[in-house]
This record gives C-alpha cells, sequence and structure tokens, in this order.
C-alpha cells in the first residue's frame, strides 16, 4: 500500500467520526436485541429452575431418594446392624461421582420375618393378621412411649420353652390388634414372606411380647422416607373378610441380644436427596450416572448378600428433561424471531448511515484507498461497535433479570447478532460506497470524469 493509500485510510477514519450519531444508534439497537434476548433467556431458564426445585420438594423422600436393599441369609450375626452398615456403605462409595455428591447421610431400616398372628394371650385374632418386625437406625429420636418402658432382652420363655422378645407397637397398631403391655403374642413365620423365599431360611421360634406402646413423629417427616406402615397397619379387604398388615418394632440395641438377630433379614438403606443437588446443568450428568449404577448392580450379583440399588428420581429427570427440551424450542423460536427484527432494525439504521459516509468514502478512494481497505477498515468499525453494543446488552440482560447462566445458549443471540449485524453493514457500505462508473471524486471533493480507456 503507498503512502498516499495509508493518508487516504486515516483522512477516511478521521471523517468517521463526524458519524458518531448512526454508531451510536447501531450500537443502541445491538444492546436492545442482546438485552431483551438475554434477559428471555435467563427468565425461561429461571423458570424452569424453580419448577425443578418445586417438582422435587413435593417428591416424597422414599421417591426422589437413593434405597439400597439387601437381603442376607446368614445367621449367628453378632451384629446385623453393622453389617448392613457396611455392606451399604460399600456399595454408595462404588457409585459414580455424580450418585455420591447427590445424596445426603443414608438411614437404615431393617425388616425382620413377618408372622402370622396365631394368637393374643390365646385368643384368636378377629381377622387373618401379619405382623412384620423392623428395626430403623434412630429410632429412639422418633418415639415417645405412652405406655409401659424400652423393650430388653429377657431370658423369659413361655410354657412351650419359646423364647420372648420384646417388642413395641404404635397406638393406632395396639389399638387396630387390641393389645395392651404385656399381651403375649403367638406367632408363625409366614410361608408367603418374600423374605423367606429369597433366602430360603426360616427364622427361630419365638414368641412376641408388648413392651412398650408409643406414639410415633409425624410420618409426614423427611425422617420415615414416606413409609407409614410403622404408624398403623394396612388392612386390605378380601372376599373373605379383611387382612391386617401391621408392624412392631424392636429397639436397635436390644435386636443383637435376641433369637432374632439368627434371623435372616432385609436390609433398607435409604439417602434423601441433597439440598441444591439437582440443578438445570446437572439433570441429565445424574440421570446418566444413576442409570449406569443401577443397571451395573444389578447384572452383577443376584445372590443373597448383593446390594440392589433403586430409585424413582429418574423418572422425575427424565420428565423434565422432556419438558426443558420443549421449552428451550420455543425459547430458540422466540430468540431467532428476536434476531431477525433486530437484524431488520439494522439494516435500516445501517443504510441511512451509509448514505452519510458515501461521499467521504469516494473522497477516500480519490485518495488512494483500494475497495480493500475501504471494506476492512468499515468492517473493523462495525465490529467494535456492535461488540461494544452486544456486550452491554448482555450485562443490563444479566443484571435485570436474575436466573441462572448458561454461556452456550446464552451467548448464542448475541454472536448471532454481532456477526450478522458487521456483515450487513460492511455489505451495505461497499455497495453505497461504489462511485458511478466512470467517475471518481478528487481530494477536493469536486467530480471529474475519467475517460474510458480502450
Amino acid at each position: 500500500m503507498t503512502a498516499a493509500g495509508w493518508r487516504g485510510v486515516g483522512y477516511l477514519a478521521m471523517r468517521r467520526r463526524s458519524e458518531w450519531r448512526t454508531w451510536a444508534l447501531l450500537a443502541v439497537v445491538v444492546a436492545v436485541v442482546v438485552g431483551v434476548a438475554t434477559g428471555l433467556f435467563r427468565q425461561v431458564e429461571r423458570a424452569g429452575e424453580e419448577a425443578l426445585a418445586t417438582e422435587i420438594e413435593r417428591t416424597p423422600p422414599v421417591e426422589r431418594g437413593l434405597t439400597l436393599e439387601l437381603f442376607d441369609r446368614r445367621s449367628a450375626l453378632s451384629d446385623p446392624t453393622a453389617s448392613l452398615f457396611r455392606e451399604s456403605r460399600d456399595a454408595i462409595e462404588a457409585a459414580p461421582t455424580p450418585v455420591t455428591g447427590s445424596f445426603g447421610e443414608p438411614e437404615l431400616v431393617i425388616d425382620l420375618t413377618r408372622y402370622q398372628l396365631n394368637g393374643l394371650d390365646g385368643a384368636p385374632p378377629a381377622f387373618p393378621t401379619f405382623l412384620s418386625v423392623r428395626t430403623i437406625e434412630g429410632l429412639e429420636d422418633r418415639i415417645t412411649i405412652v405406655e409401659g418402658g424400652p423393650g430388653e432382652a429377657t431370658d423369659d420363655e413361655t410354657e412351650d420353652e419359646l423364647e420372648i422378645v420384646e417388642i413395641g407397637v404404635s397406638v393406632a397398631t395396639a389399638d387396630e390388634l387390641g393389645v395392651e403391655i404385656g399381651t403375649l403374642l403367638t406367632v408363625q413365620p409366614d410361608a408367603d414372606d418374600l423374605l423367606l423365599r429369597r433366602t430360603g431360611v426360616f427364622p427361630p421360634d419365638v414368641a412376641l411380647r408388648v413392651a412398650e406402646i408409643v406414639e410415633l413423629t409425624d410420618p409426614a417427616g423427611p425422617e420415615w422416607f414416606g413409609d407409614e406402615r410403622l404408624h398403623r397397619p394396612i388392612i386390605d379387604d378380601t372376599a373373605s373378610g379383611a387382612d391386617v398388615f401391621a408392624f412392631a418394632f424392636i429397639r436397635p440395641d436390644v435386636l443383637p441380644r435376641t433369637p432374632l438377630a439368627r434371623a435372616p433379614f432385609a436390609g433398607t438403606r435409604l439417602a434423601d436427596l441433597a439440598p441444591g443437588a439437582v440443578t438445570l446443568e446437572t439433570t441429565d450428568r445424574l440421570e446418566r450416572a444413576l442409570e449406569r449404577f443401577i443397571s451395573t448392580s444389578a447384572s452383577a450379583d443376584t445372590s443373597p448378600g448383593s446390594v440392589f440399588p433403586s430409585t424413582r428420581l429418574i423418572d422425575l429427570l427424565e420428565q423434565e428433561r422432556i419438558e426443558r427440551v420443549t421449552a428451550r424450542d420455543l425459547l430458540d423460536l422466540a430468540l431467532q424471531g428476536l434476531v431477525a427484527l433486530g437484524h431488520l432494525t439494522v439494516l435500516l439504521v445501517a443504510e441511512a448511515g451509509s448514505r452519510q459516509g458515501a461521499r467521504d468514502s469516494a473522497v477516500a478512494r480519490g485518495r488512494g484507498v483500494s475497495r480493500l481497505q475501504l471494506v476492512a477498515l468499515t468492517g473493523v468499525e462495525a465490529m467494535v461497535v456492535v461488540a461494544i453494543g452486544a456486550t452491554v446488552g448482555s450485562m443490563i440482560g444479566n443484571a435485570l433479570v436474575d436466573g441462572p447462566t448458561g454461556a452456550g445458549t446464552e451467548l448464542g443471540p448475541a454472536v448471532a447478532v454481532v456477526v450478522l449485524t458487521t456483515i450487513a453493514v460492511v455489505g451495505i457500505a461497499v455497495d453505497r460506497h461504489r462511485p458511478p462508473h466512470g467517475e471518481v471524486l478528487s481530494a477536493r471533493g469536486h467530480e471529474r470524469r475519467v475517460p474510458r480507456r480502450l
């Protein structure tokens, strides 16, 4: 490029300053388009985040949490509680990272054999009645004794030399079964119990004695994971009347010192979803990790003593993903329309500005500025002005609308506006600044005819 050419570029750059109103208007238009697009995106994302949090809050802990089930047929355990703690903890630690970091401290529920009730102090029950015995980690903090006292390990036996195990029941269960403190329950293992069918081992013969009647904490509390069976019996209507399924409890510190410690048991380890663990950015990753963890564990081993994880959170995340994809498709359509409208406005502004700068550009061409240099200068000016407008608009949109930031999607409209606007300005400027064939402007700005060479 010649010295005259560089002087022409300098002349043109100086004259461009007189067009600041046009460039300012262009920057304002870009800032408005990008600001509205950014605010709209963040508003939609915030609504999705709030909807996800509300749905998770409404979902019972037993459905949104992670459940680890274990069926064990080993006998003569000195402390089955400790065994289940160890095995379920190992299973949790073997899970993928998104799983281990998404659930809180788990709790342990041990279900022992389900018994069929034969007699209450020798009298048969009014309806077929089945009684399951369970113990729960931290049970002492969830009960208030109404009658009796804490159950203990005893050496008492019945006349038939059956060892007696002391249990507790809720007030509702005591009323339904018609028992009181000291009532002796004669029982036999229920042959249809899933635990017995899974392990193939029957528990030792025992008798059960009611030692305490208690009130339990609110069944809607998170500590119960939506399971109310210990609070009140379940009554199933049948063709012949009704079947009663009730739950009793044995204290965790008493269980290892009773004959039931030698019985098969089913352990359920429940871990509620940790607060804030699921966000729009983590749903897909967590869903994939849970599916991989559950499928791998289910296919690894099916023998007694194996741990089987399950959760209904996957269904919730899948439903949320479908709704999120639909919302983002609608958002993309809205953003495309907004960008198109903004682009049309930019074209009008650039068209008006190009008319004002056409004479200056023609003079610069007369001073030796090539068309390539003109295009480059116009492109640089447009890119700087549009980038400033897009940056300001994005900052305003972020400041006015609080919400999650998804850089890849959120910057899409801004990048589209910058690229399209720059291309439009350059195209319009090149076309508008093209002088009539055979005419140029001298440095003084006077038109002169240049004869065509043959």
